[in-house]
Order: structure tokens, then sequence, then C-alpha cells
């Protein structure tokens, strides 16, 4: 192969496999929303992006493998993580965009929006910080060490979430696995700031009936979705946002719980659960678990082809990894 056409080669993988520019990523939502819900075209287009992932990826990596040469092998493994980085933080942004845009449909002021995120944003700080150390006064959770892993590079120790079994199906949703709850704070102020954060009531995830039907991977997945939103606060910044609009815009939580910007909001804290916090080994627990089926009226297959993504890029630089040692040896 020339030297010309192996770099037309490259050049053209790496579009392909990291592209992101608006104009894709526009295209791709066009085409997801005009899939109907329906478990037959899920799993089509679920065999559609593994078949493709698997085929740019291995054809990456095959190529990667005959130029020997170890500057293109860490070029692909930087973009493989600087893709996985920009879905993440484009999650983040669509976060905190759509937190501004529930305010201002209830006529919250720049000024009020600035003060309350700024409080609270300090608040999520240091109740980060206190939940990511252990706590010689909290009693550790029954679960085997070999689920710790779903713990990592989540900010949450092991130790500071409780494990609540209920017998009895969630009473809103009888379908519902399990559900996490946030961390009731006992939050000290001095001189209008919050000095430090303790727990009056620990997290915890409640695990109802369906759970154990599950098999033992889609458990750990499910263990590892509800670590994320405790890991986020989403239930937290959902409250937060809660009270401050029924006290700035003096209107009742039903109506901003349908607004639109706000139902919106909780769609994108399901996808961060899913997405934010995760490992290579969660990540790929996730994939394989909303391979079996979507979230309904929530998570569809542009959610799936992010999973997959990140998957399929953490495998993919764990691949180079191995041929740059292989290399170096």
């Amino acid at each position: 192969m020339s030297t010309v056409t192996m770099k037309a080669v490259f050049i053209f993988l790496s579009i392909t496999f990291f592209a992101s520019t608006c104009g894709i990523e526009t295209y791709r939502e066009k085409i997801y929303k005009k899939c109907i819900e329906n478990i037959k075209i899920y799993k089509m287009g679920v065999n559609m992006i593994d078949g493709t992932l698997k085929i740019v990826s291995e054809v990456i990596a095959l190529f990667v493998h005959t130029t020997h040469n170890k500057r293109v092998a860490l070029y692909f493994e930087n973009e493989a993580d600087q893709r996985i980085n920009n879905i993440r933080k484009n999650l983040i942004n669509k976060q905190k965009t759509t937190i501004e845009n529930i305010a201002i449909d209830f006529g919250a002021t720049k000024e009020e929006l600035q003060s309350e995120i700024a409080f609270f944003n300090q608040f999520l700080e240091l109740s980060t910080i206190y939940m990511s150390q252990p706590h010689s006064h909290i009693v550790p959770m029954q679960l085997d060490s070999e689920l710790f892993f779903l713990f990592e590079d989540t900010n949450v120790h092991p130790s500071n979430i409780e494990i609540i079994i209920s017998l009895e199906p969630n009473n809103e949703n009888h379908n519902r696995i399990a559900t996490a709850n946030k961390l009731i704070p006992k939050i000290n102020i001095t001189n209008n700031n919050i000095s430090s954060v303790d727990a009056q009531k620990l997290p915890s995830i409640i695990i109802y009936p369906k759970f154990f039907s599950l098999s033992d991977k889609q458990k750990k997945a499910t263990l590892a979705h509800e670590i994320g939103h405790i890991a986020s606060q989403h239930a937290t910044i959902q409250d937060n946002i809660i009270n401050a609009i029924e006290y700035f815009a003096d209107v009742k939580q039903e109506q901003i719980m349908n607004n639109k910007n706000y139902k919106q909001l909780i769609i994108i804290h399901e996808q961060q659960a899913d997405i934010l916090h995760k490992n290579p080994k969660t990540a790929e627990l996730m994939r394989q678990y909303r391979a079996t089926g979507y979230y309904p009226k929530c998570l569809f297959l542009k959610h799936y082809w992010q999973l997959a993504q990140i998957d399929e890029l953490y495998k993919f630089s764990e691949k180079l990894r191995n041929y740059s040692s292989d290399m170096h040896n």
C-alpha cells in the first residue's frame, strides 16, 4: 500500500469512527425521531449499530497494526478517549441548558438563577466529597466485594449507600426494578456559605421484587444505573429546582413537573445514569443491558448508540494499548 493510499485510508477511518460534527449529530437525531418505539425496530437498530461499530473498529485496529507505528496507535487512542469525554460533556451541558430553560419558563431572573446555582453548586461539591469518603460511624452495606467495581469512577464510597429490599412492588410503578434515594444532608452554614455537609440520612437503593428475576448481569447493570443517579445527585438537583421555582415563581409542584423542559431534564438524568461515572466494565454492562430492550418513552436508539460507542471505544483503546506494548517489545 502506497503512502498516499495509507494516508487516505487513515483520514477516512478517522472521520468515520470519531466524527461528532453538528451536521452528523443532527442527521442522526432526525433518524432516531422517525423511529417508532417498537421492540422489533429497536433490536434491528441495535444489530445495525453493533455490526457497524464492530466492522469499523476492527478495520481501524487492523490498519494501526499493519502500520506498526506507535504514533498512529497513540493518535487513535487519544481520539477514542476524547470521543468518550465529549459524549459525557455534552450530557452535562444539556443538563445545564435545560435547567436554565426551566427557570426561564417560570420567569426567574438571571440574578436569581445565578445566586441559586452558585449556592447549590457549593452544596453539590461538598456532598460529593462527603460521599466519596468512608465514615466510621456508618455501617457498610451488605454487598459482595465482587460488586465494588460498580463504584469505581463514581466518587461514592461503597459504605455510604444503604441497600433496602422491599417485599412489595413500587406503589407508583409495579414494573419498577429499583429506585435511588438521595442523601438527606445536615448542612452547616457560616457567613452565608456552606462550611460542611454531614449525613442526616444516607442515600439508598430500594430493590423491588422484580429485581430478583433478572440475570446476574442485569442485576449488576441495574445497580450501576442507580449508583449513577446517586453519584450525579439527580434527585437532589430535581428537588432543588422544584423548591426554588415554587419560591421564586409561586407555582405548584405539579405545574413544574408537567413543564416540557423539566420532563426533558428527567430524560437527561436517565441518560446520565447509564453513561456518567462508568468504567470499562460498567460501560459494557450498560450496553449489554440496553441491548435487550429500551426504556419506554425515555431512552431509545440514540441512547444505545452512545452506550455502544463508549463500550466499543474502551475496548478499542485496550486493543491499541496491547499493540503499543507489542511494538515496544
